[in-house]
């Protein structure tokens, strides 16, 4: 599918709204701040762009996940994650709160949910997370919409 940019690069959506991606850029310094681990951050990108169909941005992510050194069948199996059995509980709270904030009309935020999120990580790692999906929501509908390319694996 071409791009929708086809005569345009990404930096044309930076142009025509000068400083919205930089503002995100920081949301994602402020998040990398609180010392979350990466591993997490990586689980939940993935898993919401699969979501929101963002072929750029999955491939971003899977790219570093596997730079990091994620298991490579974890990253496989992510799509099937509940029936996968790879996963341990604190991965598979990561990809249950992703899929709740990313389909969030489907997926309230119930007690039970924020509870659940809640007794794996802290406060501030609940926020951090929070705001990592929220921050890979806003960049897969911009890919989404403009149908922007898969970068190569290097």
């Amino acid at each position: 599918m071409a791009s929708r940019l086809a005569r345009k690069e990404f930096q044309d959506v930076q142009r025509l709204v000068p400083g919205m991606y930089e503002a995100i850029a920081e949301v994602g310094k402020a998040i990398s701040a609180t010392g979350i681990d990466e591993h997490y951050l990586e689980l939940a990108k993935i898993r919401a762009s699969q979501i929101n169909g963002c072929a750029q941005c999955l491939g971003i992510h899977l790219n570093a996940a596997r730079k990091m050194g994620m298991d490579p069948q974890k990253i496989d199996l992510i799509p099937a994650w509940r029936e996968a059995g790879c996963f341990d509980e604190k991965e598979m709270a990561v990809l249950e709160w992703t899929e709740r904030i990313t389909e969030l009309a489907h997926h309230p935020i119930d007690d039970f949910a924020f509870n659940h999120i809640s007794s794996f990580f802290t406060d501030q790692e609940v926020a951090a997370l929070t705001g990592a999906i929220s921050a890979i929501n806003f960049y897969n509908r911009f890919g989404a919409v403009y149908r922007y390319s898969p970068p190569r694996y290097r």
